[in-house]
């Protein structure tokens, strides 16, 4: 089924550098979205992609931060302007989800930072406590989970295609080929700082729970405040679509960061980013600078 998910503002190209990909808004009012039912008869996982989305800005906020932190020691003038770019593209991110969040917490009453505390806490305290470099580590182990995740989703022409057109799937679908598009950046501005193999799989590896269960929170909190708590058709649709349907190739991802000499580009999606930048019809008003 091809469907037309370009029917609001499409994302628009505002900037190009010399970067090897630009950066882009879109800028809908998300006023009369219900994002809490994205996915009509699936409450757990609409609130599921809800809750993912409260914890973008936090997130953003910190890895623009990260990058930022290392770029007066980066050398190559490539990796600059897509570091650049990178920060961009995550301040974009974090405008349009920010208009998002406030119409989700709305929906149970809560202000949109509160929804996500725990999560920026921890962001906040890495932030606080670890160097430049392992800050920047910590941001490549998360953009790697922001990288496969994506893949995965758009790898899913039939679930994409099964989400009711609206602002909330054209938000999904820009979001992940952004997050495919700039998935190595930081990762090369780390290993260009020293980071090593060693430590790279360490961080990785103490990063995960701590990061998974704070980021499950807001996921809970939306159910919970819908009251679909004891809604268990919903939770077990959930289930099948996070085990059965995706288990397999999300656990796949996440496993790959562990291969010795791994590179997010071992992952290739060029093809894939492609395919959806056509379905969503972006167009381009960006003026071509170097700086």
């Amino acid at each position: 089924m091809q469907t037309s998910i370009a029917a609001f503002k499409r994302p628009r190209v505002i900037r190009r550098t010399s970067a090897t990909f630009p950066v882009r808004r879109i800028g809908n009012d998300y006023a009369d979205e219900g994002f809490n039912n994205a996915l009509p008869g699936q409450p757990a996982l609409s609130h599921l992609f809800a809750g993912i989305s409260t914890f973008f800005p936090v997130g953003e906020r910190f890895m623009i931060a990260s990058a930022q932190s290392v770029r007066d020691r980066i050398e190559d003038p490539l990796l600059l302007a897509d570091l650049d770019a990178f920060v961009r593209q995550e301040a974009q991110h974090a405008s349009e989800h920010t208009l998002v969040n406030k119409h989700i917490a709305r929906g149970i009453g809560m202000d949109h930072d509160e929804i996500c505390r725990e999560v920026d806490a921890l962001w906040r305290w890495i932030e606080r406590n670890c160097s430049p470099r392992t800050r920047a580590g910590v941001t490549a182990a998360t953009e790697h989970f922001t990288g496969f995740i994506a893949e995965v989703l758009l790898r899913d022409v039939e679930f994409i295609d099964s989400i009711p057109d609206g602002k909330a799937k054209q938000l999904l679908v820009w979001h992940a080929i952004e997050e495919c598009e700039h998935k190595a950046v930081v990762f090369d501005a780390y290993k260009e700082v020293g980071g090593s193999e060693l430590e790279r799989v360490a961080l990785m590896a103490l990063y995960t729970l701590p990061v998974v269960l704070t980021a499950s929170l807001p996921v809970f909190r939306l159910i919970g405040g819908h009251g679909d708590a004891t809604n268990l058709r919903s939770w077990a649709g959930a289930g099948n679509a996070l085990v059965g349907r995706w288990g397999w190739p999300l656990l796949r991802g996440y496993l790959n960061y562990y291969k010795p000499g791994f590179h997010p580009n071992h992952m290739p999606t060029r093809e894939l980013e492609q395919f959806w930048r056509d379905r969503l019809q972006i167009t381009d008003d960006g003026i071509k600078t170097h700086g």
